[in-house]
């Protein structure tokens, strides 16, 4: 049996050809892609749960808003503007992200995914996260949303009192007790 490795950088795959003419079956779907990418990726972002809760979330939730996306994946680049472009909340992490983003450059080859390919959102295993705030409250977000620290947030009364902000619609606020901030 012998093998051949087929590219092919059309949106739609050319199917007459590795179908029809050279009778080959395709290896890596861009379903296959999609998910073992950013499985790998939230392995690699566990190092920073312990570490920087706040910039493990930021991570975690761009990485997968940007898998989320109907377009073409060019890993390289997730890499650079996700990670190597960040700014982390705690700078006390800033040497750890240069090696996680050192690690996820090697995950194509060592994972087995392509670094190009179209990505398929259904193929995304992350749907919700749910945060346990006390133990009688949690509160769960749909992850991937856009500007996830400027819809949820955390800050502190003049009290002392830490508190989780959350922007809500003037129907849903409507449903709990006003409270002036700092009181």
């Amino acid at each position: 049996f012998a093998s051949a490795i087929v590219f092919d950088t059309n949106t739609k795959p050319s199917v007459y050809w590795w179908q029809d003419f050279w009778e080959l079956s395709e290896q890596r779907t861009d379903s296959h892609n999609t998910e073992v990418a950013i499985k790998a990726v939230m392995k690699e972002l566990n190092t920073f749960k312990r570490n920087s809760p706040v910039d493990y979330s930021i991570l975690r939730n761009a990485s997968i808003a940007a898998f989320k996306q109907n377009a073409p994946m060019d890993f390289d680049q997730f890499i650079t503007s996700t990670f190597v472009n960040y700014v982390p909340t705690d700078p006390a992490i800033t040497e750890k992200l240069v090696t996680v983003a050192a690690k996820l450059k090697k995950l194509p080859t060592e994972k087995n995914f392509d670094s190009h390919f179209q990505l398929v959102p259904a193929a995304v295993p992350f749907r919700r996260r749910t945060v346990p705030l006390t133990d009688e409250i949690s509160i769960s977000y749909e992850e991937g949303m856009p500007n996830l620290d400027e819809k949820i947030w955390a800050s502190r009364t003049t009290d002392g009192k830490d508190v989780i902000l959350i922007e809500a619609t003037a129907e849903s606020s409507k449903r709990f007790k006003f409270k002036q901030l700092g009181a």
